[in-house]
């Protein structure tokens, strides 16, 4: 399949799937949205990746301001982590569901690139909890991400602000 044709297919998609979830109560665009509040949260991070690597850096999250459901949220989180003399940068939007609360748990895929020793690109896929209370957040995620090299689970705690 040539270029023309994957992009054509690929803005048609797009398209498509804003109409749909439009139509069944999803914002699209939201952050343009009057009412849209973007919650941010400031945290900290740090835990281990594969073969117990020491995993640090800081996060942003707020709520996802190009689609928003219905119900619940989606969270998009920007991160950078440090881990074995590589800085990661990762977006990992994560639909998020209230199961007590302030208690919230979800999911969802994560995009990113590495720089360090070599360029990786990478693609995952990450669960993830927080509570908050008050200004005060926090937070735990585990998730697995496959570079253009190899591929690397990691676990990390989180303690942040939220700034509202």
């Amino acid at each position: 399949m040539n270029k023309k044709a994957i992009a054509v297919a690929i803005i048609a998609t797009l398209g498509l799937t804003s109409q749909a979830a439009s139509a069944k109560g999803w914002t699209v665009l939201a952050g343009v949205e009057d009412g849209y509040i973007a919650e941010p949260t400031i945290s900290v991070i740090g835990g281990i990746s594969k073969g117990n690597v020491t995993t640090y850096g800081a996060e942003l999250s707020l709520n996802c301001p190009l689609l928003q459901p219905p119900t619940n949220k989606i969270r998009q989180q920007a991160s950078y982590v440090y881990t074995d003399g590589q800085n990661n940068i990762q977006l990992n939007p994560h639909y998020v569901v209230e199961v007590a609360k302030n208690l919230w748990v979800g999911a969802g895929p994560a995009l990113g690139v590495g720089f360090g020793n070599s360029t990786n690109f990478a693609a995952g896929v990450g669960a993830s909890a927080h509570y908050e209370m008050g200004p005060l957040f926090l937070g735990a995620e585990s998730g697995y991400t496959y570079t253009t090299d190899s591929g690397s689970w990691r676990a990390l705690g989180k303690v942040g602000f939220n700034i509202r």
